[in-house]
């Protein structure tokens, strides 16, 4: 049965990223089941919707001269029913929603054309300032002096890029980098969340160990210099994950943590143990795509 509703809507497209469960918000656009909020639009996707039970819409465009199809399993009459529906709460219907903005650094206000170019990308900065990760995509800039990722690239066309290294000889310097972001809505203090990413460098393999950091205040982002977060005051380590990536394939990493206040302020990238000087290892380059917190 498909309930329908008139008045001021929001559109929510069925993508069917997951499969074809109408009530399942990772196959909708908006990541939200249809309510009486949505005008909704069914284009043609490889997974075409089916409602099982009760959906809930203001409007709805069935794109069927693009071969779009939806099919309704109704165990009533099977008719479609269009009356006034009650106010609709939106759930998450067993999915898991996101909570990262542009999660796979696809939205863009310019093309990159080399290094140090994270302003074109929406959302995410470079979180220290004295630092300069590296914005990617394949419209234009996709390399480093180190060599380009492994292919094809794990979500999109977009990923980014950070060093983790030590300067040469006399000072030893350490300089990291880190990608940073402030989020939408800040976490809650107590629940448990798992941050998700997909990981390779740019020449051979190199162990590391990633970690997410945590503000509550985006205030602090950027922070000062080119050192681990932890070292300027307000930001906390919330979790890591060592690991040794390659320049062959893209590794996934899963730092599953509990936030301890109403962390807003995230920033990414190795942790604070300084990598070997070089030559043991002197190109510590990594890309990173496809982030997930949820």
């Amino acid at each position: 049965m498909l309930v329908n509703s008139t008045g001021m809507a929001q559109t929510n497209t069925w993508t069917g990223n997951t499969d074809t469960d109408w009530h399942k918000s990772c196959n909708w656009s908006l990541n939200a089941i249809p309510t009486c909020a949505h005008d909704v639009v069914i284009p043609n996707v490889v997974n075409d919707p089916i409602i099982t039970g009760i959906a809930h819409c203001n409007t709805i465009d069935i794109q069927s001269s693009t071969g779009a199809l939806l099919t309704i399993n109704s165990s009533g009459s099977g008719l479609l029913e269009v009356t006034t529906c009650p106010t609709a709460a939106t759930d998450n219907g067993g999915c898991s929603v996101n909570l990262l903005p542009n999660p796979s650094f696809e939205d863009m206000s310019c093309c990159p054309s080399g290094l140090a170019q994270m302003t074109c990308v929406d959302f995410w900065i470079n979180a220290a300032s004295g630092g300069s990760a590296d914005y990617f995509n394949t419209c234009d800039f996709t390399s480093t002096a180190g060599g380009p990722p492994p292919s094809p690239i794990p979500d999109g066309a977009g990923y980014v890029g950070f060093l983790d290294y030590l300067e040469p000889f006399p000072s030893f310097a350490p300089r990291k980098e880190y990608i940073g972001v402030c989020l939408p809505t800040a976490l809650t203090s107590g629940q448990s969340y798992t941050f998700e990413f997909e990981l390779a460098t740019s020449s051979g393999s190199s162990s590391v160990t990633i970690a997410i950091y945590g503000t509550t205040s985006c205030a602090n982002l950027p922070y000062a210099g080119v050192a681990c977060p932890t070292t300027t005051a307000g930001w906390v380590e919330l979790g890591s994950v060592a690991m040794t990536p390659d320049n062959v394939t893209w590794q996934a990493g899963t730092i599953a943590f509990t936030a301890g206040a109403a962390y807003i302020g995230l920033a990414i990238g190795p942790n604070c143990t300084n990598p070997p000087p070089p030559p043991v290892n002197p190109d510590r380059y990594y890309y990173m795509d496809n982030l997930q917190l949820y």
